[in-house]
């Protein structure tokens, strides 16, 4: 049962997170703010999440006097994430669902704008998130909406102590980072370079290194037309990176073929390899289904130890000397010290929203709970480590919650930092922020796995794949597609103008 909005309940707005985590010499005040509200929290099922809060719950529920209810969801390919969901019917107060399905639910109208007063830093603390995250993956068109809980972003993990006995430089562009992948008999005693090129993976590696080669600085397009919705994806940067990515491919074993990010982190960890692309924990999660970053069973899993005597160092994915400018046709030089940096994420991960259909007390007492349970002292027993990543400033300053045992401190701080650097920056694409997410994605998947077998076939794959994403814009609705793009960059539809 639901309760009306009381008469107090502006009032609960003021003090709405004071109730939790208060010291026993401040001066509470109010006692059970949420007495009598129930709070509906639908969420991934089978990830742990409900065994874990459920100490948490039963505190929180005591301090506000709220009462929750749990709903996971199973999602599997057969169903929309609105249909897994339970539609509107069947909407919760606190929705915690797949990062990529964002356009999907927000589309649809499931959630509304995150009021200013709710963005406070003794509330959400908003502007704690990394820029690049609230900017993008957080805010739509009218301001911001979801909270991040986990967002991984791909990171190069080379052997600092090979490049330094070579007396070589971590590589800062893609095209210094093949060097290194061409010469490693050299440097690194003929240890590869990996990256996750599974067939699961591929399309999310190659766009991590397209995005530095199509998105301008001054321009908002990059995956489609935010005028009239066209496919971009056989212009001259995606065509250049993936002219390089083959490059890149040719270099390394064949078995990165079947690497997704787990593989790369073993093989590396384990001394077999000079440099690898992965990232630590977090998802990535085909929609509809949620798979961890890791997709094999862990009890089936044996842990690998880590290699006695390397030296690890971490580095942001590496930038383009140039970068395409689509609106002049021409080929500039990166901005930042002729490299142009862009961090894409998005592709996996976990966000939260409060439902539309919620009450004003009802989003107060929804967004207090989920600020209980991703608080710091919280979050380390109450989301699993393959659930959480850093997605706040704050949260770097405590690495053990989020890095593994066979790191060391100082390997963890330089981690963070370039995670950091990554998500806090401007130049941030989210992969394939539209609605038919999925469909898109399969179909460049498809177009990668043939051209990876038939190299020679690069320009025409990127032209077949524009062609068949101009075929799934058609069904969705041309229009509607370009304004789903456009809302995911803030922009206004052009349907509300027309």
């Amino acid at each position: 049962m639901r309760f009306p909005l009381a008469s107090w309940s502006t009032l609960c707005l003021f003090i709405v997170f004071s109730c939790v985590g208060c010291e026993d010499d401040k001066p509470v005040v109010e006692t059970n703010p949420f007495a009598g509200t129930q709070v509906t929290v639908s969420f991934p099922a089978g990830l742990g999440l409900e065994q874990n809060w459920e100490l948490a719950l039963a505190e929180w529920q005591k301090r506000t006097g709220a009462e929750v209810v749990l709903k996971p969801r199973s999602l599997d390919g057969d169903q929309s994430l609105i249909d897994a969901y339970g539609g509107n019917a069947d909407s919760a107060d606190l929705i915690l669902f797949p990062v990529t399905g964002i356009s999907d639910l927000g589309d649809a109208g499931w959630f509304p704008v995150i009021t200013e007063q709710l963005r406070k830093p003794n509330q959400l603390n908003w502007n704690d998130l990394f820029k690049g995250l609230r900017d993008t993956i957080g805010a739509r068109y009218g301001g911001p909406a979801t909270v991040p809980i986990s967002c991984p972003v791909l990171t190069c993990y080379y052997r600092e102590d090979l490049l330094a006995a070579a007396n070589l430089s971590p590589p800062r562009t893609w095209e210094e980072y093949q060097k290194l992948a061409e010469t490693v008999d050299a440097w690194a005693g003929g240890l590869p370079v990996i990256e996750p090129w599974s067939e699961e993976f591929r399309s999310t590696m190659y766009l991590a290194r397209a995005v530095s080669y199509v998105k301008h600085p001054d321009e908002y397009t990059t995956f489609f037309d935010i005028r009239s919705g066209e496919p971009q994806i056989d212009g001259p940067g995606f065509q250049r990176a993936l002219k390089d990515s083959l490059k890149a491919v040719q270099a390394m074993p064949p078995e990165v073929m079947t690497y997704d990010t787990y593989d790369c982190r073993r093989e590396f960890f384990a001394g077999r390899a000079a440099m690898a692309i992965t990232f630590e924990t977090g998802f990535e999660n085909p929609l509809p289904v949620l798979v961890p970053a890791n997709p094999r069973d862990s009890e089936t899993v044996t842990p690998q130890p880590r290699a006695a005597d390397i030296r690890i160092g971490f580095l942001r994915l590496p930038g383009s000397a140039e970068v395409y400018r689509r609106s002049k046709d021409v080929w500039e030089p990166g901005a930042n010290e002729g490299v142009n940096y862009v961090t894409l994420s998005g592709f996996g991960g976990m966000t939260a929203v409060v439902s539309a259909r919620s009450s004003e007390l009802e989003t107060a007492a929804a967004w207090n709970l989920f600020k209980f349970l991703t608080s710091l002292e919280q979050m380390a027993t109450t989301f699993p480590p393959d659930t959480r990543t850093v997605c706040r400033t704050s949260q770097t300053s405590y690495p053990d919650l989020w890095l593994p045992e066979d790191m060391s401190a100082a390997e963890g701080g330089s981690y963070l930092g370039e995670v950091a650097g990554s998500l806090d920056n401007k130049a941030f694409v989210a992969a394939l922020p539209v609605i038919g997410r999925e469909q898109f994605r399969a179909a460049l998947t498809t177009g990668l796995t043939t051209c990876l077998s038939n190299p020679e076939s690069a320009e025409e794959t990127l032209k077949t794949v524009a062609t068949r994403w101009r075929e799934i814009a058609e069904k969705l609705g041309v229009e509607t597609l370009r304004d789903s793009y456009r809302r995911s960059l803030g922009l206004r539809p052009l349907a509300n103008l027309e």
